[in-house]
């Protein structure tokens, strides 16, 4: 995957003047489903998940218990799971610690995803670019919010 295709400078001003499609596929996507999954992310992670409304997300941090920072996260919550996005190069310490903090508990809370993709767009012409590919009115789309279709 290059890193720069036109250069940094001209990939810049196209983002934050229309916009930018990246490929985050390689990112850790983490879920986390059941019962249980609220008060588990609510102990692993610095936000109040329970704030979240169905269908956004928020930034976080999971901290070591003595302090230090395993990874910084965006936690997802849709329906009927959550879904962690974690750095893709802390995505072993990622699951290492959830593991470590679940310890005896319910492993199956938590399923690493390898078959999905995920692709991020930012910039002022987002919204109208991705409505329009997608035949949907994103206009009343909140920031930090996402849509199921």
């Amino acid at each position: 995957m290059p890193v720069s295709y036109a250069g940094i400078i001209e990939e810049h001003n196209n983002v934050r003047n229309k916009a930018g499609l990246f490929d985050i596929g390689h990112m850790g996507l983490i879920k986390i489903a059941g019962p249980q999954a609220l008060e588990f992310i609510q102990s692993v992670a610095t936000n109040d998940a329970a704030k979240l409304a169905v269908n956004s997300c928020q930034y976080a941090l999971l901290c070591h218990e003595n302090g230090g920072a395993v990874d910084d996260i965006l936690v997802y919550r849709l329906p009927d799971q959550y879904i962690i996005i974690a750095n893709a190069s802390n995505t072993d310490k990622v699951l290492a610690w959830f593991n470590k903090v679940l310890g005896t508990r319910d492993k199956g809370l938590i399923e690493h995803d390898t078959q999905s993709c995920a692709l991020s767009i930012q910039g002022p012409k987002a919204i109208e670019l991705v409505g329009k590919t997608l035949g949907l009115d994103l206009s009343n789309l909140a920031r930090n919010h996402v849509l199921e279709s």
